[in-house]
């Protein structure tokens, strides 16, 4: 199914954007959007987060063939936790970040998220959150699930919905949506958002897709 896709990502008060994206298309009925937020407090945020959406990239492209799909997002998360954890070891430091997936595969969106990034789908102007945070609580943005080289202790959460013409889907990071209300995200407009809405204290980053 045809999509279009927009998207920006803006630093905060930090030094550097430690939020990252990734879109691409795998095959020709076949598309992959990622975001990661890199854990504040910890090192190397924008290295974490870089790492953790390339080897979900690389682990899904090469596995994509594979009709569990909700396996193979669930193992490339695994893997990218493989890896921050050999770099913790290798640079002797924590690092982490969380992380949504959606993998649009014909008339089916496979989504997974660990932390507090979020997935919302709008369809025929009913706004529905597919993703809930994992916080300590509503008042602490202190994330009780991530990617961050330590053994999952449960597993991922990852689930299915179905896509129509006219759905659009919505990732975005916890310094865009705390600064907006869900209104806002129904009368989606990326240009007045990204320029008058989203606060410049924390990274914010946002990935709609529109299908046709």
């Amino acid at each position: 199914m045809e999509h279009l896709v927009t998207s920006f990502t803006r630093k905060g008060s930090l030094e550097e954007n430690e939020d990252d994206i990734l879109y691409k298309n795998i095959n020709s009925d076949t598309a992959l959007f990622i975001l990661a937020d890199g854990m504040g407090g910890l090192s190397k945020g924008k290295e974490a987060a870089s790492i953790i959406l390339n080897e979900i990239y690389d682990y899904i492209y090469k596995n994509i063939k594979n009709e569990n799909k909700i396996k193979i997002i669930r193992e490339s998360i695994k893997k990218a936790n493989e890896i921050i954890y050999e770099n913790c070891k290798i640079k002797h430091c924590r690092m982490g970040a969380a992380v949504s997936v959606l993998l649009c595969c014909k008339k089916i969106a496979y989504f997974s998220w660990l932390g507090d990034v979020r997935i919302y789908k709008l369809r025929e102007s009913k706004l529905i959150r597919l993703t809930n945070d994992h916080i300590l609580d509503k008042s602490h943005s202190i994330l009780t699930r991530s990617v961050n080289g330590r053994i999952f202790e449960k597993i991922t959460p990852c689930e299915k919905t179905s896509i129509k013409a006219g759905d659009c889907f919505i990732l975005c990071s916890d310094g865009f949506y705390n600064e907006i209300t869900e209104n806002d995200l129904l009368h989606y407009n990326i240009n007045q958002i990204s320029n008058n809405i989203v606060s410049p204290k924390d990274d914010s980053s946002v990935i709609t897709i529109t299908f046709k």
